[in-house]
């Protein structure tokens, strides 16, 4: 049995839950955005695992909670802190890189996690394999037969070439990648 250490910040609009143990230490996040409840979850590193938008029917401490009666472990008051994610600006080098979850729009979560450099201000995203394809496989339904079939045919391909466009996507808008 491990300890969770469960942190609010000052105003409750945001939840942090830390947990697991050694290299299966995760982060969960629970944030009042005003379109909802983004709930993220990170690895040790910061690296964004998954995110979702929980409506507003439930309140942002409830959401906690809700999640934290899935996890055994001690549960203990933590001071709160932002998830840093362990890498640094492409751009100036800085490690003092933040998630830029002012991106949000009215019709929901940007898919792909966003960052801002607070040193240089220059924006970048983070895309891991694991992120991506967990994202391919929650939402085959936006995929053509066709593209379904390659996916099965030879997944390794389908997820080099889905990236490539998404880096050509980015690199069109001058927003680069944080490696």
């Amino acid at each position: 049995m491990g300890v969770v250490l469960l942190s609010t910040s000052k105003g409750k609009d945001k939840y942090r839950i830390d947990y697991g143990s050694g290299e299966n230490r995760n982060i969960e996040t629970f944030e009042d955005v005003r379109i909802g409840i983004l709930e993220t979850t990170f690895d040790a590193d910061g690296e964004v695992l998954d995110q979702k938008l929980l409506k507003r029917e439930i309140g942002i401490e409830e959401a906690a909670r809700s999640f934290l009666e899935g996890i055994e472990g001690e549960v203990k008051a933590n001071a709160y802190r932002e998830v840093e994610i362990a890498k640094a600006c492409p751009k100036c080098g800085s490690t003092n890189v933040k998630r830029d979850i002012g991106a949000l729009k009215e019709d929901g979560i940007p898919i792909v996690p966003r960052y801002v450099c607070v040193d240089c201000g220059t924006h970048s995203y983070r895309l891991t394999d694991r992120y991506l394809e967990k994202l391919v496989y929650s939402n085959r339904q936006m995929f053509s037969k066709e593209e379904l079939e390659a996916l099965d045919r030879d997944r390794a391909a389908f997820m080099k070439e889905l990236k490539e466009y998404i880096i050509r996507i980015f690199a069109s808008k001058k927003i680069m990648e944080i490696r």
